[in-house]
């Protein structure tokens, strides 16, 4: 018997979400984060609808939580990590800036690289330009210097 479309886009979308939970339930087991504090909602982030994000109150974070918003258009593991690592960053702050956002960047990578050490790209420092919106469809995403304009390799985004 043939599945629906509604069916197969179902699994695929249940799948996608098992997998980013999976993502926090052994990332908060390594760094000793309580996971119920973290609440995934894939939606576009309310502050930067083109980009995912982590909000939190600031007061409250402990009581409160975190929602990480991953938008569906546009997330990766790397964001999934990117995300965590806020997380990670606020309740231990001594370890790391939780609003610098190439920490961020680099914690993330290197949970990837640890994972699959033989893959991890080799980002140049200081290669972003700015938040653009030099490709045909108008999106705004970050630009690396070295990358030509027709290349559609976002990076960042």
């Amino acid at each position: 018997m043939k599945k629906s479309l509604t069916h197969i886009n179902n699994e695929i979308k249940n799948n996608i979400e098992d997998f980013v939970y999976n993502i926090v339930d052994k990332y908060t087991a390594k760094h000793d984060i309580d996971k119920n504090l973290i609440k995934i909602k894939f939606e576009l982030c309310p502050t930067h609808p083109t980009s995912s994000c982590t909000v939190y109150d600031h007061d409250n974070y402990k009581k409160d939580g975190f929602d990480i918003y991953l938008n569906p258009f546009q997330f990766s593991i790397r964001t999934v990590y990117h995300e965590l690592s806020h997380v990670k960053c606020k309740l231990h702050a001594d370890i790391c800036d939780v609003d610098n956002e190439d920490e961020m960047n680099d914690i993330a990578l290197q949970e990837i690289k640890e994972i699959y050490p033989s893959v991890i790209p080799k980002y140049k420092k200081n290669t972003i330009i700015n938040y653009s919106t030099e490709f045909n469809d108008s999106e705004p995403c970050f630009v690396r210097k070295d990358i030509k304009k027709d290349s559609n390799l976002r990076l960042f985004d």
